[in-house]
């Protein structure tokens, strides 16, 4: 059975939220982040202002020299993760499957639940309706077979769009489209496939496979497989513990990056994801592993025996941070990474700490078991740590 995938993509999400915060500064071009008096870059922009050739990371002087009459407003990061939050839990009335892929994007897998909408087009114009009416703010939504063209579909029509992007419309819609539209292909790899002849996805889904992988060695069958649609990432959510001997969670990237700020801030919302599944079998754990694949595929897996059990999301977090190859990164970029704990032991006792540190201890986990309660009856989106988020600014 063909899974169904939606994207949900929030339209120039800081500015926008600038824009209904002040409601003067609606259709007129807005830069967030960069101030024209100062040396400073562009963070986001409305969509009146890219009509200008302006774009995150573009000098905030260059912005103003295209389009002298922009308004420039300094940003909210607080606010934006609090709308974040609120969005999120939108979303989760539409699936209990929802994967946060950015401040302002997340996928949700609703194979089990469009039903209850008539299709998977009513859903997504309900869900759009639903974020317009209580947040004032618009989105894209992409939907598809797995979440490689969902996000496609949502890149296809922006601002406020509705795109498909199935099986029977790939010949249409999707093979004819430049390669660099394809997720994962930057700047180097196209210019080597254009050097193959290979300019559109349809030319990159006719070239031989082997040939892919002689020049691009296992990454060759990565981009065979994307060209002709496949994907096969699942949306990832809380899953059931599986397995009480070890938990872990591990994400893979749509874009492999060396990005720190980033990756760190995906390792502490897999940690918390850990914590909350320890929490909940009334598990603490002694050992703390981290995996990391390359974008050459290659694969490796560190681990560190703590001093003492801990179901804490700093202390698992901080270990997992010790064992990243920092160094490494800044060579080659990554493209899955995963945080798990092993030495499971039942939380009946209060674990062994350090002396003269208990009421810290003590604090830190009644801490934590507030939040997984409030978590459990308000939904897991109600409260969210801000570095958990994947601060990344708007394309």
């Amino acid at each position: 059975m063909n899974r169904v995938i939606l994207h949900v993509d929030m339209d120039a999400f800081f500015a926008q939220v600038e824009q209904v915060k002040n409601p003067a500064l609606r259709g007129k071009p807005i830069i967030v982040g960069g101030d024209a008096g100062h040396r400073g870059v562009v963070a986001a922009c409305s969509y009146e202002a890219r009509k200008f050739g302006i774009h995150s990371a573009m000098s905030s002087a260059e912005a103003r020299r295209r389009c002298p009459h922009a308004i420039f407003v300094g940003g909210n990061l607080t606010n934006y993760v609090y709308i974040c939050a609120q969005i999120l839990d939108i979303l989760g009335n539409y699936s209990p499957i929802v994967e946060p892929a950015s401040i302002d994007e997340a996928y949700l897998d609703i194979t089990d639940s469009y039903h209850l909408y008539k299709n998977p087009e009513y859903l997504a114009k309900h869900l759009k309706r639903n974020i317009k009416k209580k947040l004032q703010l618009t989105c894209t939504v992409g939907i598809a077979e797995n979440k490689l063209l969902a996000k496609t579909a949502s890149d296809m029509n922006k601002p406020d769009g509705l795109n498909t992007l199935w099986r029977h419309e790939l010949e249409e819609k999707f093979f004819p489209m430049q390669i660099r539209k394809l997720r994962g292909v930057g700047p180097q790899t196209e210019k080597a496939l254009s050097s193959l002849g290979i300019n559109t996805i349809r030319d990159l889904r006719d070239y031989p496979e082997k040939k892919l992988c002689q020049y691009f060695g296992l990454h060759g069958e990565h981009l065979s497989r994307m060209a002709h649609g496949l994907s096969d990432t699942p949306v990832h959510c809380y899953e059931e513990m599986e397995d009480e001997k070890s938990m872990s969670h591990e994400h893979t990237l749509y874009e492999d990056t060396s990005d720190l700020i980033f990756l760190k801030s995906l390792m502490i919302t897999l940690a918390d994801k850990v914590v909350a599944r320890l929490k909940k079998a009334q598990f603490l754990a002694r050992t703390v592993r981290l995996k990391l694949r390359y974008s050459d595929f290659k694969t490796i897996t560190r681990e560190v025996t703590l001093q003492s059990m801990t179901d804490d999301v700093n202390t698992i977090f901080q270990a997992a941070l010790s064992l990243f190859p920092e160094k490494d990164i800044e060579k080659k970029k990554i493209r899955l990474i995963g945080i798990g704990v092993t030495k499971l032991h039942e939380s009946v006792e209060t674990p062994q700490i350090e002396l003269f540190d208990e009421d810290a201890v003590s604090k830190k986990r009644r801490c934590g078991d507030v939040v997984e309660d409030i978590r459990d009856k308000y939904g897991k989106f109600s409260i969210v740590r801000a570095s958990s988020l994947p601060y990344r600014w708007e394309h």
